[in-house]
């Protein structure tokens, strides 16, 4: 959410509650799909979004890169 209070970012919903933003990158062969938890994700949590990730990436017919924001726990991925 931006604290300006002017636009909703992209959520990350994890039951039921924002527990994260996320945003894209397209490229011509690639969706880059960042991450940015508020709080740390149960592991389940973040298998979930990855795999919402990954249909997305399916979606709009591009491999993905993903990148799970968070201090010492920054995470990338790459799939298909």
């Amino acid at each position: 959410v931006n604290a300006g209070g002017v636009m909703l970012s992209a959520v990350v919903l994890a039951d039921g509650r924002i527990a994260g933003t996320w945003r894209r990158t397209l490229s011509r062969t690639a969706v880059t799909v960042e991450i940015q938890p508020l709080r740390r994700l149960a592991d389940d949590d973040a298998r979930a979004v990855a795999r919402a990730a990954e249909r997305y990436a399916a979606f709009v017919d591009r491999s993905l890169a993903l990148a799970m924001k968070g201090g010492a726990r920054d995470r990338k991925r790459r799939a298909r």
